[in-house]
């Protein structure tokens, strides 16, 4: 099986597709390359200015390492970083236009009905699978209210890696998202199908550098009570 892959100004066929809840898409070209590659080189550049801590998701810009943590349900490697606060920092400013663009074409397309801004966050978030074995296990999610998860790719294959694919199960199949996706390209999937990203270069030593898979993504959290 292969996901439905689209040009990003082909409004009408999207909409259509998640009408028919079509479990997986790509639109190609949805971001610049040149852009992309700045973003990816900048935040690793970057990190030494970013805190290294769990911070407050809510209200702080920080980088988290997750390399095997204990108290989790999914195993993982990968480090993440947060943009939630505006403080002013190059970083925030670079992130902020394809955020924008991300959360724009959420609700413009994806926006559950029963949505309530008033209850859930979504939270910027940039994630690095890092060369080495960088991997997030197999998991599922409660499909709303999130509808479709969105995966901006930030990362090209064959240069920045050669493999890692984010891979989706439909049926009995295995959906292989950067077999038809590529650097700028945006990935819907439904939500609620059990997805991972397979372990990045695992034969190589791990290294947390500006190679590796990039994504972006939004992450909807449930405000605090």
């Amino acid at each position: 099986m292969n996901p439905k892959v689209i040009q990003k100004d082909d409004t009408n066929e999207l909409r259509n597709l998640i009408k028919l809840d079509e479990p997986v898409i790509v639109i190609k070209n949805f971001e610049n390359e040149n852009e992309l590659n700045n973003i990816r080189k900048s935040l690793h550049n970057h990190t030494k200015e970013i805190p290294y801590r769990l911070g407050d998701q809510f209200s702080e810009t920080f980088v988290q390492m997750d390399v095997l943590p204990s108290k989790v349900q999914t195993h993982r490697i990968f480090r993440t970083f947060f943009f939630s606060k505006d403080d002013g920092s190059n970083i925030f400013s670079l992130t902020r236009p394809i955020f924008q663009k991300l959360k724009s074409f959420h609700n413009q397309y994806l926006a559950y009905e029963d949505f309530s801004p008033n209850q859930y966050s979504i939270l910027e978030q940039v994630i690095h699978y890092p060369k080495g074995g960088g991997f997030f296990d197999w998991h599922v999610h409660t499909r709303f209210p999130v509808n479709y998860g969105v995966i901006l790719l930030l990362a090209k294959k064959d240069r920045d890696f050669k493999v890692g694919h984010t891979e989706i199960k439909v049926n009995n199949d295995i959906i292989k998202i950067d077999d038809f996706a590529d650097i700028g390209d945006l990935a819907l999937f439904r939500f609620d199908l059990e997805h991972r990203v397979a372990p990045c270069d695992p034969r190589e030593d791990l290294s947390f550098s500006d190679n590796g898979r990039w994504t972006a993504v939004l992450s909807f959290q449930k405000n605090p009570s």
